[in-house]
């Protein structure tokens, strides 16, 4: 049964994504063709927008995600054809530490191509230093997430520049839309992959200021953003029956259509919080890790986060009252500066090639 489990699980992500090429496109195509170093395969919004994001940025040329599960035509090519790749591209999330395939992406910038780093989130303690310092050693192009991340990264390279989150590479002003006066529609999110330090506290507060929301007539959505948060999403509609469960948006077109329609967000994942930056949606932040602090630093927003410790019924009325606060025009104006250095150094990236 657990093999057949695995053959199935193999045959979705391998066939069944459009995260790969064709074999006609990658063997007979005269495009580039860059690895792609990210997660993916996991029902996970942010990761399937990160990658999004930056096959919108270097179209149209081929990202070759690599990973277990891949298409036997892709092993093929991984094996017998790495001197056809041109360049290496780090995608967003927090991926500067452990490091997989490591032979393999080693064995590609010894040939000396360009790597791009696109709004990736460096650990605080990197794994297989040695091997990132392999990676990182020749011709760096983009930049990592936020201030967090280039302290973090200085062990084994010293050169990073900011770029802010992946998806701010797709951000549109137009998607940033002003909210209605009196709306009664409130967007919320719980799921992180390992329990927090101070879960159950914070989650407590969480449920008591839902309750405050509800007794005030407000009308709460539940956006899971990954399929472990619908686990989460029902276990909470089964302490308030009125909040109604959405589904996990597919593309960032489809999450802008979503957050649009909210005058207030609050949540824990990260790409919540990315998603409500973008279409101006005033949000509190459960900061239980610390790339949510690299990343609301990244846009001067640090004061639209909670560390879990600190999460109170209090201070989430408090940041609700003052929604209308937000200097959107000033957040806006810093995210589209950010995306105008992820293409700037895609260009320099391009040139390198």
């Amino acid at each position: 049964m657990r093999l057949t489990n695995k053959i199935i699980n193999y045959y979705n992500i391998a066939y069944r994504t459009d995260h790969f090429p064709s074999w006609s496109e990658l063997f007979l195509t005269r495009k580039k063709v860059f690895a792609y170093y990210g997660f993916l395969g996991d029902k996970n919004f942010g990761d399937e927008l990160v990658f999004e994001s930056a096959k919108e940025l270097f179209h149209p040329h081929i990202l070759l995600p690599v990973r277990k599960q891949m298409p036997l035509f892709v092993k093929l090519y991984k094996r017998f054809y790495r001197r056809k790749i041109a360049g290496l591209v780090i995608g967003g999330g927090t991926l500067i530490g452990p490091l997989w395939e490591r032979e393999f992406f080693e064995s590609l910038v010894a040939n000396s191509i360009p790597v791009y780093m696109h709004g990736t989130g460096v650990h605080e303690k990197i794994a297989c230093a040695d091997g990132w310092k392999n990676i990182l050693k020749g011709k760096v192009y983009g930049g990592v997430r936020g201030p967090l991340s280039i302290n973090n990264i200085q062990p084994v390279f010293n050169k990073a520049k900011i770029a802010g989150d992946a998806a701010f590479g797709i951000f549109d002003t137009g998607a940033v839309t002003n909210k209605q006066p009196g709306s009664k529609k409130i967007l919320i999110n719980i799921g992180t992959h390992q329990v927090y330090n101070g879960q159950d506290k914070s989650r407590i507060y969480f449920e008591q200021f839902i309750g405050h929301l509800l007794n005030n007539g407000y009308e709460i959505h539940f956006l899971p953003l990954h399929s472990i948060d619908v686990k989460a999403g029902n276990e909470l509609i089964q302490k308030f029956p009125a909040i109604q469960m959405l589904h996990i948006p597919a593309k960032f077109a489809e999450a802008v259509n979503i957050f649009r329609d909210y005058t207030f967000a609050t949540g824990e994942r990260l790409h919540f919080i990315v998603m409500a930056m973008l279409t101006g949606t005033p949000f509190i932040s459960v900061n239980y890790a610390k790339k949510h602090e690299d990343l609301l630093e990244s846009v001067l927003l640090s004061k639209a986060g909670l560390h879990p410790q600190h999460v109170s019924l209090e201070k989430m009325v408090e940041a609700f009252d003052n929604r209308e606060q937000f200097n959107w025009k000033e957040t806006t104006s810093q995210i589209s500066r950010l995306k105008e250095m992820q293409h700037s150094e895609q260009q320099n990236f391009m040139a390198a090639v």
